[in-house]
């Protein structure tokens, strides 16, 4: 490591305090809802277990028919600000995605008959 006119430490003439920011902020960008855990639902004629089959069953048909959109290419530049910005834009698909996922599954399960939580 070497350090450049400013006093910062660099490797290979590249600032570590900019990586540093680069990784705070893929960081803060690729921070979202980890998991989405359904509450109980009701059903007036299936007791509470079969609810884990039947939601399986629903959410495997709603990812079968919901299409994942693919991200567009990044445009190349140097400074690696088009890496980020794929990454950013990946993670919104994919939470978009599995947003369309679970509204789907919730769909297929009123249609048989169970209520959301209150």
């Amino acid at each position: 490591m070497n350090l450049d006119l400013q006093g910062c430490r660099t490797v290979n003439g590249r600032s570590v305090k900019r990586h540093r920011l680069l990784i705070i902020f893929l960081a803060a960008a690729l921070t979202g809802c980890a998991s989405n855990v359904l509450a109980p639902w009701s059903h007036p004629q299936q007791s509470a277990d079969r609810f884990e089959e039947e939601r399986l069953f629903c959410e495997t048909v709603a990812r079968s028919q919901v299409i994942r959109p693919e991200a567009p290419p990044p445009k190349v530049n140097f400074t690696g600000l088009a890496t980020v910005i794929k990454m950013v834009s990946e993670s919104n698909l994919n939470r978009d995605y599995e947003a369309e996922v679970l509204r789907q599954t919730q769909e297929c399960l009123k249609k048989k008959g169970w209520k959301p939580p209150a």
